[in-house]
């Protein structure tokens, strides 16, 4: 998950080298880290409302939250145990629907339980492809109580059939897991919510899924649900206790949803994607601190920064620390242990700024001694005409001090030199740090007019300025298209022109900021041509070449008689299907674009036909027919290219 946009961890230090030559003392670095944080779910028991997990899940990944780790109790050591193993969350959707008492359920006579568990054991063990946890793509952990002592056994490694059996062992319902020698039941005992297990097993966020029913005046109806209430009601403490570590709490609205009822699986998980999409930007700012400089620019890439020693041991830092990403220096003095035979090993880009009239650090022992020594991929280095060392701080009294007993002193004020150093630092990292080419190109274009610095620099051009690649013409109606390509390296900003073949006049859209373009109000049953190029820097006017063009042609004014309809093979789910006139229509593939969906009863007559937007992966999409009379209906779904229909029955 991208927490942020920017990051330059800065290692500052303000001794000045050149006032004590004497001092031999390694100067104290620090080991700065700069990488996505570890997001862990921690999903709690509730028998078959557990299946909201799966609705979490799904929400989660299609914003791009990926679990790193997943810890279950009970129902969640179940679902989360097939999540971790590698399944995605529609193929964990599609077994909840299908899900029987049957597969799970083996009565025995026993007088420690009324269900052996034998087949729940089995069950997921399939499911999981028979892996062991230790070989699931995502960490994971069941979490289950000893019968002998009362204290709480976490299963990272193992059966994982075995491990979810132990977890969901409810006293008294269920036949105590035996492992080894010991006996396992219901983990929800000790921990209901593992939140503290994630944690101890290097979580920096946690997001907590509580399905538990809450303590309320109405009495419940059967015994499972007086079963689920009673131990929710002992576990209340725990479970406020493991809340209250989380980054972020998600409660399914699922106290309504009997604990055994697996026909209401498809309920539990609309409840589930429902309470998701309310938290998603509480999750998405949980690694931000209140406070902290670097609150929301904390991400996979990072650049760390320093001046005087500071900047030297940045070199330092970065030999040892492969999470660095980039270096910023100001005025690098050398260090001991040295900075310029640390920079020999340092291959990431670098850029050190220099002050023409720095007498503290003179360039040729310092700073340029590690430019030379460094093995970057790409290195810079800007000599600011007139600066000096101290002025690239803050005013501060010891380094001034020094300064002040050296030659030659600087000819620019503080303000101008700090001015300079941001006019340069800002683009270079927008560029390193957030992939703006543009940015790069527009520093370049700078320097070489600034009569106010001088360049050294080891760097090739990062990315032409070429055309975009693999054009497509996808969803052709009879008056639209949707248009997408290939972005040629980290350009990111375009134009696409547009007109009908036998015209000699283009229609021109700028200023595009994503790979496609949607085209609209044309004219049926006609050719139309198109390209793009890429707007490498639109200030000084550098583009790339428009890409080949491409052609296409709109429908005709009856789509229905047009021979490209085809019957597709296309995954679609009906969610309840039979329904009372309200259900979902669920689409795995990926689309992009418009979905025409159409409802006609028996006779042929129009119930519903409008268009819907879809984007890539999972699509769902509701449907609410009123007053609808009981009967067959059908549904066809078209995207332009493809067309396919499904039966849907209605009872009220």
């Amino acid at each position: 998950m991208k927490i942020a946009r920017l990051s330059c961890l800065a290692l500052f230090s303000l001794a000045l080298f050149g006032c004590d030559q004497t001092a031999k003392k390694t100067p104290p670095t620090t080991a700065i880290k700069a990488r996505e944080p570890v997001i862990a779910l921690a999903l709690g028991g509730g028998g078959a409302k557990g299946f909201a997990h799966i609705g979490v899940i799904k929400v989660l990944e299609s914003h791009g939250i990926k679990a790193k780790i997943v810890t279950g109790t009970s129902a969640g050591s179940f679902v989360g145990s097939i999540y971790a193993s590698g399944q995605t969350p529609y193929q964990m959707q599609n077994l909840a629907l299908k899900l029987q008492e049957s597969d799970l359920r083996d009565l025995t006579l026993n007088s420690q339980g009324i269900i052996l568990g034998q087949k729940l054991q089995n069950y997921v063990n399939t499911q999981v492809g028979n892996k062991p946890i230790e070989k699931f793509p995502i960490r994971f952990a069941a979490v289950a109580t000893r019968l002998d002592n009362g204290k709480k056994a976490e299963f990272i490694k193992g059966n994982a059939g075995q491990a979810v059996r132990a977890s969901c062992s409810i006293p008294n319902v269920f036949v105590p897991a035996v492992i080894g020698n010991t006996k396992y039941v219901d983990g929800g005992l000790v921990s209901p919510i593992p939140v503290k297990t994630a944690k101890d097993m290097g979580a920096d966020i946690v997001i907590a899924v509580d399905i538990s029913a809450r303590p309320t005046g109405d009495k419940p109806l059967s015994m499972w649900g007086l079963l689920d209430q009673t131990i929710n009601i002992m576990g209340q403490q725990s479970i406020n206790e493991e809340l209250s570590q989380a980054n972020v709490v998600i409660q399914p609205k699922v106290g309504h949803l009997g604990v055994l009822d697996l026909k209401s699986s498809n309920q539990a998980i609309l409840e589930g994607e429902k309470s998701a999409q309310a938290k998603i930007t509480a999750i998405q700012n949980a690694g931000n601190t209140p406070g902290n400089i670097f609150n929301g620019k904390v991400a996979t890439t990072s650049c760390v920064m320093g001046h005087s020693m500071g900047g030297g041991a940045s070199f330092l830092a970065a030999q040892y620390q492969p999470s660095i990403t980039a270096i910023a220096a100001l005025a690098p003095a050398e260090t001991n242990p040295s900075a310029s035979g640390a920079a020999t090993s340092v291959s990431i880009p670098s850029l050190i700024f220099a002050g023409g009239n720095d007498c503290v650090t003179p360039a040729a022992q310092h700073s340029q001694l590690i430019y030379n020594n460094l093995n970057s991929s790409c290195k810079s280095y800007i000599t600011i005409l007139g600066g000096s060392h101290c002025q690239f701080a803050n005013q501060n009294f010891n380094c001034s001090l020094g300064e002040a007993t050296c030659s030659p002193s600087p000819t620019i004020s503080r303000t101008t030199q700090q001015s300079i150093v941001n006019q340069y630092l800002i683009p270079w990292l927008n560029f390193r740090l957030k992939n703006q080419c543009q940015q790069w190109y527009a520093m370049q274009n700078q320097l070489s007019s600034d009569a106010s610095v001088s360049l050294l620099q080891d760097c090739p051009v990062p990315v032409q300025c070429i055309s975009p690649v693999g054009r497509k013409t996808k969803y052709i109606t009879k008056k639209s298209a949707f248009l997408k390509w290939t972005p040629p390296g980290c350009w990111s900003t375009f134009e696409v022109r547009y007109k009908p073949s036998a015209s000699l006049t283009w229609t021109i859209i700028s200023g595009l900021t994503t790979n496609t373009c949607q085209l609209t109000g044309l004219t049926a049953n006609t050719s139309y041509d198109w390209s793009v190029r890429a707007i490498c820097d639109g200030a000084s006017g550098l583009f790339s070449p428009w890409g080949s063009k491409q052609t296409f042609t709109t429908l005709l004014v009856n789509p229905a008689n047009a021979s490209f309809i085809r019957e597709a093979e296309v995954s679609v789910l009906l969610v309840p299907n039979p329904s009372n006139g309200e259900f979902q229509i669920q689409i795995p593939e990926a689309l992009e674009g418009k979905l025409n969906v159409r409802l006609t009863d028996m006779q042929g007559r129009i119930l519903l036909d409008e268009t819907s937007s879809t984007t890539s992966g999972f699509n769902s999409i509701p449907v609410r027919i009123s007053q609808p009379a009981n009967g067959m209906y059908f549904l066809v779904l078209h995207d332009g290219t493809t067309q396919t229909s499904r039966k849907v029955l209605i009872e009220r």
